[in-house]
C-alpha cells in the first residue's frame, strides 16, 4: 500500500491531523502537505476540515473504503506467504539484542529440523511500537506495555532492578553492610528474603545516572526516587543501560540496572549493589505479537520455545 494511503487511513481513524501525525511520527504540517498533494493529484478533497472532529467527504469515503480493501488484501497475502516462510523477525532493546537474543535464537534454530533464519532488530521503545504495529517484526520482547490495539502479550519472566553505587561514593558503614554480595547476584540467590531491600531515602543528595525519557526505566526510576523523597544532587541522562553502567564506573553517579546486567559484565568489585524497597523495582519481561497476523507454525513454535526457555532459566 502507498505511504500516502496509509497516512489518509490513519487520519480517518484518528479523526484528527495532529493525532495522526503523532501516531505516524511526523509533523502535522508535513502530513497536511502530503494529503493536499494527493488531493490535487486526484482532483478531489478527502476531508471536511471545517468540523471537529474532521470527517471524510464523499470522495474521501470512497478512497478510504478502497484503501481498507487494499490493506486487507495485502495483509491476507502477506499472512499466506509468511506462513510458508522460514524467516522470523524479532525486535527488542539494545540490551536484549546484545545479551539475550543471540543465545535464545541460536538454541531455537538448533532445535528445529529444517533450516531457518531469524533476524533480530534493535530499537528504542518508540521504534519497537512502530515495528510491531507496521508489521515489520513478528515479535517484540520488551518490558513496556504500550503497544496499541490488536496486540497481545505473554509474560516471560520477572526481573529485578538493582541500584549500583561505586564503592568510593558510599562512606556510610551501615550502607556498606547493606549491600548485596556480588556472588548472590551471580547465583541468583539475592531474591531470597535473607537479603533485605533498602529504602532509596538513604541515597538522598547523591548524584544519579538515569536513562532518557521514553525508556521504561526512566519512568520507574523517577517514581521510585519520588516515592522515597529523594532529591539527587545531580542527574546525568544516557540513552543505553550498559552505557550508563559504564559511566557509573567513573563516579558520575548511582545507577539503576537490571540484575542480569551485573552478571553479564562480570564481577565489578568497585560496586555496591542494593535491592530497592519499592514494588516498581520488579517488572515483567513480555513477548508481544499482533493478533491480526495469523500465527504460522514457525511463529507458534518460537513463541512456545521462548516461554519454555525463560521459565526454565528462572527456576
Amino acid at each position: 500500500m502507498d505511504r500516502i494511503m496509509e497516512y489518509i487511513l490513519c487520519i480517518y481513524k484518528e479523526k484528527s491531523f495532529s493525532k495522526a501525525a503523532a501516531r505516524l511520527f511526523i509533523t502535522q504540517p508535513a502530513l497536511s502537505i502530503m494529503v493536499r498533494k494527493e488531493e490535487k493529484k486526484r482532483g478531489v478533497v478527502f476531508f471536511n476540515r471545517n468540523v471537529n472532529p474532521i470527517i471524510p467527504t464523499e470522495a474521501g469515503s470512497k478512497y478510504i473504503h478502497a484503501a481498507i480493501k487494499i490493506k486487507k488484501i495485502e495483509r491476507d497475502l502477506e499472512n499466506q506467504l509468511h506462513s510458508l516462510s522460514n524467516t522470523l523477525v524479532v525486535a527488542s532493546s539494545a540490551f536484549f539484542c546484545a545479551n539475550v537474543l543471540p543465545q535464545l535464537t541460536d538454541f531455537f534454530m538448533k532445535s528445529q529440523k529444517t533450516p531457518l533464519h531469524i533476524n533480530c532488530i534493535e530499537g528504542s521503545a518508540t521504534e519497537l511500537v512502530s515495528f510491531l504495529q507496521n508489521g515489520h517484526t513478528d515479535f517484540v520482547i520488551s518490558v513496556d506495555d504500550h503497544y496499541g490495539k490488536n496486540v497481545q502479550s505473554r509474560r516471560l519472566k520477572q526481573e529485578t532492578i538493582l541500584l549500583a553505587a561505586l564503592c568510593s561514593l558510599i562512606t556510610d558503614q551501615s550502607l556498606q553492610r547493606a549491600a548485596i554480595p556480588y556472588e548472590s547476584i551471580k547465583q541468583r540467590t539475592y531474591t531470597n528474603s535473607f537479603y533485605r531491600p533498602i529504602s532509596l531515602h538513604h541515597f538522598n543528595n547523591f548524584p544519579f545516572i538515569l536513562l532518557t525519557k521514553g525508556n521504561d526505566l526512566y519512568y520507574r526510576a523517577k517514581k521510585m526516587l519520588r516515592n522515597a523523597s529523594v532529591t539527587p544532587s545531580s542527574i546525568t541522562y544516557m540513552d543505553q543501560l550498559q552505557s550508563s553502567f559504564l559511566a557509573a564506573q567513573t563516579g558520575t553517579g548511582l545507577v539503576f540496572i537490571r540484575a542480569e546486567l551485573a552478571t553479564i559484565i562480570g564481577d565489578p568489585k568497585q560496586f555496591y549493589f542494593y535491592k530497592i524497597d519499592d514494588d516498581l523495582a520488579l517488572r515483567d519481561v513480555k513477548i508481544f505479537y499482533r493478533t491480526t497476523d495469523k500465527m504460522s507454525p514457525l511463529k507458534e513454535s518460537f513463541f512456545k520455545f521462548c516461554i519454555g526457555e525463560f521459565k526454565a532459566s528462572s527456576q
